[in-house]
């Protein structure tokens, strides 16, 4: 009976397909990915960013789209914008 337990068991186990690893992918990558975050992923680079965010993590972003990035007056992010008026 333990005998016929052990073989259930590894036959079992053999039967599990082995865990896939995903490639590991950033913040970054995700959003530029995504291709609704383009206001985010050049926000990203102009505030130096990018290289933080592709670091060791982990990291959580809560971002809008650029729909609604579309939607919000100029002035409270464009400061953040490096472009500067002489």
């Amino acid at each position: 009976m333990l005998r016929t337990a052990i073989l259930a068991v590894a036959l079992s186990l053999s039967l599990v397909p082995a865990a896939r690893a995903e490639p590991k992918t950033d913040i970054v990558d995700t959003a530029v990915a995504a291709g609704t975050f383009k206001t985010l992923a050049k926000a990203l680079t102009e505030a130096g960013l990018v290289e933080t965010l592709k670091g060791k993590g982990p990291f959580t972003v809560f971002a809008p789209t650029d729909e609604a990035f579309a939607k919000l007056p100029r002035a409270p992010w464009r400061p953040c914008s490096r472009t500067r008026r002489s």
